[in-house]
This record gives structure tokens, sequence and C-alpha cells, in this order.
């Protein structure tokens, strides 16, 4: 494990511009006003009630930090955020229908729509909370270990260093020498056994793929073997860049672009199995989970609803955004395998975000937990667009028009 110092650190990076550890700002417009919103079909009209009261649960207790309050680089106020979400919900269930709705929305909030990726499109994802067969312990086929996160990990704010790094963080461990550690990389946690002997496993699965993908999902319930269960959520990860399993696949060879999904990816590995090892170290990255009674939880401290919370990045888009989502998600038939695609036009609740949900053109949309879920959530992959509202008599709408990132 490489040891070094703090000032070596911040040396490194305002040596280097930061172009190796931090990720690129991103420059163009993010969002642009509009008076255009599709009309919802609100057939999740009973999840987004539950989202909105267990977010707005979190928001009345306790202050968020600016960085989980970002729009296009300017902070909401929470008063903002709150009565954007109580006024809508008195709207949902007081509208007659969805035009009623659509048509009070237009008075009544400013709508902003995300400028998307290259050009201009917003790929919508799914992700979902697995359940896997566990042991509390490690033997016979469990073998591959779930860590909780290590102690003296701290998480560095750099923003005070430049203006471009506004709400760049870099992870790192302290020893008790006060010598500053890079966390260990997932080659290292997985081959060099560093956390052996530390008592920080949670749980064992049987599965090394599974391990790995309950880490991409970031929270996962856990079956013991006398059937109780447990929600083990997301508590931190090693700072390392995300790299995709199905990209790098792609990027040999190995899978077509539009065929990567997750039954095509544990279908390789099933044929390859000798080759699974090489391709889980190829991300470096390392999530730890915390056992809870409850979950999975967002961001921002709220448990997240299916079909009615996504995923989005935070340097752009605030905790607890009120947002529509337009996109097509997967029909499954009852083997689940994938027979259509329908259209998904409803509101949701920004409420977490995800290593690879970078930039205005990527949405993650929480599909549930379990097998099904799992199968939806893999085969999503689908352009579309995403709109946020604001409750027009607290908002100022000439700020947002032009804005662009430092």
């Amino acid at each position: 494990m490489k040891i070094i110092t703090l000032g070596l650190i911040l040396f490194t990076l305002l040596w280097h511009g930061g172009c190796a550890l931090l990720p690129k700002m991103i420059r163009p417009a993010e969002v642009r006003p509009t008076t255009k919103l599709p009309v919802a079909d609100l057939e999740n009209r009973s999840q987004l009630n539950k989202a909105i009261e267990r977010q707005l649960r979190v928001l009345k207790s306790k202050s968020l930090p600016d960085k989980l309050r970002q729009f296009a680089g300017q902070t909401l106020s929470q008063e903002l955020i709150i009565n954007s979400l109580i006024r809508f919900q008195e709207l949902l269930n007081t509208c007659q229908d969805a035009d009623e709705l659509n048509r009070r929305i237009g008075e009544e909030f400013d709508i902003y729509q995300s400028s998307g990726g290259p050009g201009g499109k917003v790929l919508f994802t799914g992700y979902y909370t697995p359940v896997y067969q566990a042991c509390r312990i490690r033997q016979g086929e469990f073998q591959y270990p779930l860590y909780r996160l290590p102690p003296h990990y701290q998480t560095l704010d750099l923003s005070p260093l430049r203006s471009s790094w506004k709400n760049i963080t870099i992870t790192v461990f302290v020893d008790g020498n006060g010598l500053v550690r890079l966390p260990p990389s997932r080659r290292e946690i997985e081959e060099c056994k560093v956390y052996a002997g530390q008592n920080l496993e949670i749980a064992w699965l049987a599965d090394p793929l599974d391990a790995f993908l309950a880490q991409v999902q970031g929270s996962l319930i856990v079956e013991y073997p006398d059937g109780q269960r447990q929600f083990l959520n997301y508590a931190g990860k090693n700072g390392y860049e995300y790299t995709s399993l199905g990209a790098e696949l792609y990027r040999d060879g190995h899978l077509e672009l539009n065929k990567i999904n997750m039954a095509s990816i544990r279908k390789w590995f099933r044929e390859n199995p000798h080759r699974l090892a090489e391709y889980l170290n190829r991300n470096q990255s390392y999530v730890y989970f915390l056992p809870q009674e409850d979950g999975p939880f967002g961001a921002g401290g709220a448990v997240i609803t299916e079909w009615a919370s996504i995923a989005t990045d935070k340097r752009i888009f605030p905790i607890g955004g009120l947002a529509l989502i337009d996109t097509k998600i997967p029909l499954l038939d009852n083997k689940s395998n994938l027979i259509g695609w329908k259209k998904h036009t409803c509101f949701v609740i920004d409420q977490d975000t995800g290593g690879a949900i970078v930039g205005p053109g990527r949405v993650d949309i929480y599909m549930g937990a379990g097998n099904t879920a799992g199968q939806m959530a893999g085969y999503q992959k689908q352009e579309g667009r995403l709109f946020y509202l604001l409750l027009r008599h607290l908002s100022s709408s000439p700020r947002w028009a032009a804005h662009t990132r430092e």
C-alpha cells in the first residue's frame, strides 16, 4: 500500500492540474429553460407519494451540504427544494388527470431540460437492490467477502484550493502515525488480502461476480441460512475511478455494443470463468457497506423508492430535485426475456448518485429489489429526456438562462 504525505498529495494535484486524479469538469451549458413538458402517465403515483414523503422527512430534519444542492453550478436553497415538493404533491393528489396536472405545473413551476450528453441525448440505465444468499462466516462455497468501511478513512474537500475544483474530493487513509495513505485498489484488496485479520467482513457470498455487482449497485439485501435478511447499504468507496465491466468486454471484442446487458455479461463469464478475476480487477473502484435495518438509502439519506427515485450526477443536479423522465423501459415475458419496450414518462425524485453516472446526459432509474427488478435493470439502456421543476415564486429564472460551469 502506498504511503505519502498530505502535502505531497496536494502538491501532485496542483502541479499536474488534477488531470490524473480529478474528474474533468463539465463546461457546456447543462440545463436550459423550456415551457414544454411532456404529459406524464402517473402510473407511479403511489410510489411517487411515498418518495416525496421520505425525501421531505429528511429535508425537514437536517440541512443538506451545498454540494448536494447543486443545479447546473448554482446552489439551490433547501427551502426551494422543500416547497417545490410540497406544492407538487398537492397538485398530484388534487388534479383530476395528467393533462390538468401538466397545465397547473406550467402555471406554477419553472421548467428546465437537461442539455444531455453528446448529441443532446440523455442515456437512461437502471439499478436495483440485489438479494443474495450469504453467510456470516467464511465457510463452504461462501468465500467472497463484503467489507465495512475501514476506520480512519477521510474525504478531503479540495474546493478551497481552486475555484475549478468545486465539490471535488479525494479519499485518503490516515494511519496511527499521521501518515496519509492512498486507499488500496480492488486488486490489492482481492489479491493481496490487505484487510485480512481486521474483522471488517460483514457477510460472505458464494459468487465473486455477485460480490462485484453488489458494489456496482451500491446496496443489497443478504439472506442468511437462518432466513434472516439484512440491508447492506452504501458506506463509502476507495475513491478510484469506476471502470465498466460491459464496456471492457465490448472494447476487447467479446460483446456487441447493442447486446451488452447483465444477462449477456453473466453468460460470457460462465463460459470464460478463467477471465473473471482479470476483468473484475480492471475496475479499481471498491465499495464498502454498512449493515442497517432499512434501506436502500440514497445519497441524501432518504430511503429510495422503486420507479420513483433516480440517480444523477450530484455536481449538477440536486438531492430532492423534482424531475420528469421521458424514455422507454423493458417489457419482459414470464421467463424474464426481453420482448419489447414501453414508453415511460413519469415524475420522479432525484435522490441518489453513482460512480458511473457522470454528466448531464446520464440517469439511473431505481427499479426495486429482487430478481425481476434485476432483470429489468440489466436490460435498461435507452435514450430520452430529463426535466427539472422549480416552484416559480421561489426561484429566479433569469440566472439559469445561460449558465456554464467554470
